[in-house]
């Protein structure tokens, strides 16, 4: 399990490293069983060695709590290759699209 949250921090970290302005608002940046993962390259910014990065989770099927996408802001640390969730809301519908059902956002404390 470590492996592949490591693995995917490393993909996300990387691709905003080298993100061009020319993407759409929601790039797709992978895909596995349990749905498909975007990077908002656009909203992208980098303040005193951080990356701050908008993420979306948008399942196949909907989780235990009927949710269907997730939009979280994260802020990166490539150097240490970590991130942390800055906010965090669950959609009931696809990409995000309906008002949250419910929402986190958690101060930063670092």
């Amino acid at each position: 399990m470590k492996t592949i949250i490591l693995l995917t921090t490393t993909l996300i970290i990387s691709l905003t490293m080298f993100a061009s302005t020319s993407f759409a608002e929601w790039t797709k940046v992978t895909k596995n069983s349990g749905g498909t993962f975007y990077i908002d390259f656009d909203r992208i910014r980098n303040d005193g060695g951080y990356l701050y990065f908008w993420e979306l989770s948008d399942l196949f099927k909907p989780n235990k709590d009927g949710n269907l996408s997730a939009k979280i802001y994260n802020r990166g640390d490539s150097k240490v290759f970590r991130y942390k969730w800055l906010s965090f809301s669950a959609h009931k519908e696809p990409l995000g699209r309906e008002n949250p059902r419910t929402t986190n956002d958690t101060p930063d404390k670092d």
